[in-house]
């Protein structure tokens, strides 16, 4: 064989591993039954909650999903039976301790939420746009439109968490107000 196909074939394989790869990192990341209107809200409460109203536009809330999702995963495998928005509620600590009423007051009709902050501006001035960006990420990850910016991850904090000496910084493609990591 020449080298002109030798050179077709090694561009064919990488071709085929790179679309290969494009569909693995775009995998819906959970099916049915997990994935209902109340998972995909939890969700989106749970990513203002840890990143912020532009975590949608960031990329970070794509980056939370899929360390739920993953944690799911590890649990399933365990034999242990965990339901997704289960998994959001206990590990989401602004959902778990529902300290901040308005994170777990916001709607996915974009009305007000309860609790809304005076000392902010109002609501349609602007953080409902963010909301429902975040709405819309949320939907991306679910369809399997997005990839996962830290796929290393396992687990996330805040930067002020102490972490377990069994876990290490996870590279991130995208800048993070939050820290991820995997296991050492």
């Amino acid at each position: 064989m020449g080298w002109a196909r030798w050179a077709l074939v090694g561009a064919g394989v990488s071709l085929a591993f790179s679309l290969y790869s494009s569909v693995v990192a775009l995998a819906v990341p959970i099916g049915q039954p997990d994935w209902s209107p109340r998972a995909r809200l939890i969700l989106a409460q749970s990513c203002v909650g840890e990143a912020g109203f532009d975590s949608g536009d960031t990329g970070e809330c794509a980056a939370i999903a899929f360390v739920y999702a993953k944690r799911v995963a590890q649990m399933r495998r365990a034999g242990r039976r965990i339901r997704y928005l289960s998994m959001v509620s206990r590990y989401s600590q602004p959902i778990r301790l529902r300290r901040r009423l308005w994170v777990v007051s916001l709607r996915s009709d974009l009305a007000r939420p309860r609790g809304w902050p005076s000392s902010w501006p109002r609501w349609e001035d602007g953080h409902q746009g963010q909301w429902r960006s975040v709405l819309d990420a949320v939907d991306a990850w679910s369809r399997g439109d997005v990839e996962d910016p830290c796929p290393a991850a396992t687990h996330f904090g805040a930067t002020t968490d102490s972490a377990s000496p069994r876990l290490v910084r996870a590279h991130c493609s995208i800048p993070t107000r939050n820290v991820f990591y995997r296991l050492r």
